[in-house]
């Protein structure tokens, strides 16, 4: 993955946002690329990002940044990142 966020049409991911606590790699930017996210009080480590993509929706949330990734047990999950509010989420989990 070369960082680039790729425009890319892709379905809305599901409404479900469910709050967590992320480690994100910031190089010249905050929040880059997640590195590991706490969900119940489990951490997940990231090992790869497969995808990203960004949604701006300027009625909503402003601009959000989505990241596939696989966690080091081979789990892949969807998180979110909304610039405007720095929260961070996880939309879908496939365990």
């Amino acid at each position: 993955m070369t960082g680039k966020i790729v425009p890319l049409a892709r379905p809305r991911p599901a409404s479900r946002r469910v709050p967590v606590e992320v480690i994100a790699y910031s190089g010249y930017r905050a929040d880059q690329s997640p590195r590991s996210f706490t969900l119940e009080g489990i951490e997940h480590p990231v090992a790869e990002v497969l995808s990203r993509w960004r949604e701006e929706s300027e009625k909503e949330r402003g601009r959000t940044d989505f990241f596939e990734v696989t966690t080091t047990d081979g789990a892949k999950h969807v998180l979110g990142h909304e610039a405007d509010t720095d929260r961070w989420f996880l939309v879908r989990s496939d365990t």
